[in-house]
This record gives C-alpha cells, sequence and structure tokens, in this order.
C-alpha cells in the first residue's frame, strides 16, 4: 500500500510540474522570442521530470511509451506532453520547419499512446489531431 501511495504522489507532482511548465511556456512566449520559450520549457522538463525532449523526438512510439513509463507518467500526463509539443511546433512552424515537424510528430504518437492506454477520449485531443494534421498537410 504504502508504494502505491508513493507513486501516486509521484503522478500528482509530475502532473503539477507539466501544468506549470506549460503555464510558464504560453506566458514567457508572449514576452520573449519563441526560441527562447521553448529552450527554457525544454530545460524545466529536463531538469525536473527527467524528460529530455531532443531524445524524445527521436524515439519510435514503442520506445517513447517506455521511456516516460519509467518516468511514472500515466495517460493523461502523455496528453499534457502532447499539448505542449503541439503548442511548440505550431509556434515555430513557420520558421523551423523541420523542428517543428518533429515536434508535431511526436505530439501526434503521445496523443495515440493518451488514447490506447486510457478510458477515455478527449474532444480536446481529437481537435489537437486535426489540428497538427492540418499543419502536417500543409
Amino acid at each position: 500500500m504504502n508504494e502505491r501511495d508513493y507513486v501516486m504522489r509521484q503522478i500528482q507532482q509530475l502532473a503539477q510540474v507539466l501544468a506549470v511548465i506549460l503555464t510558464k511556456f504560453f506566458r514567457i512566449k508572449s514576452t520573449v522570442s519563441v526560441e527562447q520559450a521553448i529552450e527554457f520549457s525544454n530545460e524545466q522538463l529536463k531538469s525536473q521530470v527527467d524528460i529530455d525532449l531532443d531524445a524524445l523526438i527521436q524515439m519510435s512510439k514503442h520506445n517513447m511509451y517506455v521511456y516516460l513509463k519509467e518516468r511514472n507518467m500515466n495517460a493523461d500526463q502523455f496528453d499534457a506532453l502532447s499539448e505542449y509539443l503541439f503548442k511548440v511546433g505550431e509556434s515555430m512552424f513557420e520558421t523551423h520547419s523541420q523542428i517543428a515537424i518533429s515536434y508535431l510528430h511526436t505530439a501526434l504518437l503521445l496523443h495515440e499512446l493518451a488514447e490506447e492506454y486510457s478510458n477515455t477520449l478527449s474532444l480536446d485531443g481529437m481537435h489537437r489531431v486535426q489540428a497538427i494534421r492540418a499543419l502536417l498537410e500543409s
């Protein structure tokens, strides 16, 4: 029972950290360059939840799942990370299209993982997938 409680606390902490990083990204994106906001947010992900986005965007779907499960992430957090990567990819699509495509592709994979390991469907997630596909097809 104590081990389950510990894991649940870790999952809750991770969710809180992801929420803070998303909030900070959107706030600082309006005051500094997009590149600086992305760099700051990616550093926060690495230092606070041990998620290396440079490594993550290179992974297959299966390896991504294993990598994130090792960090005690669940389907809701996969979805939150997918949202972050979508916003980042969308923000830099015009200026850094190759990097943006990698972020958008990874956002799709994360959304797929969230759907596979969750019992709920997210309308926001479905809209995000449509927006990602529209960007990738443009």
